[in-house]
């Protein structure tokens, strides 16, 4: 499964497009990042890759078929875990999700994925704290996601 953009990224905007984060330059109320978490604001998302399921092959293709492991991470103010609770709801209802990301790096040109699940692992999991006496809560969902590109 060779994609142009990171998977991190990918799912970094499809929770976007759901509206359960926000892009830090559109808006600072619940960013969401791919692969690195920065240390402010506060309330914030990250989403990483993780180690694929494989599937094994297909008679069709030749080709291992895979699903991408994603760890979707919320940094909150809040202990309740409600935000962790809102996307793992949100990521649970996707099926045949079209994404369209616009790729500046390749010439300006529209690249669409399609998400076709989100397969929930486990969580929210609590983590507790990040720092002693932060007031920062951590909370983790897993997931394997069926990402497939369409274009180019």
């Amino acid at each position: 499964m060779n994609l142009v953009h990171n998977p991190s990224k990918i799912i970094r905007n499809l929770l976007v497009d759901l509206g359960v984060a926000s892009l830090l330059s559109q808006d600072t109320t619940w960013p969401a990042f791919p692969d690195k978490e920065p240390d402010e604001p506060d309330q914030a998302i990250t989403v990483r890759q993780t180690e694929p399921e494989l599937l094994g092959g297909s008679m069709l293709a030749t080709a291992q078929v895979q699903r991408t492991g994603i760890q979707v991470r919320v940094r909150s103010n809040d202990r309740s875990g409600d935000k962790a609770r809102d996307i793992a709801d949100a990521l649970d209802a996707v099926v045949k999700n079209s994404l369209v990301i616009n790729d500046t790096e390749s010439g300006d040109i529209d690249i669409t994925y399609e998400i076709n699940m989100m397969l929930r692992v486990n969580g929210p999991l609590y983590l507790g704290e990040d720092k002693p006496q932060s007031g920062r809560h951590l909370f983790t969902i897993n997931f394997l996601a069926d990402l497939k590109q369409l274009t180019p």
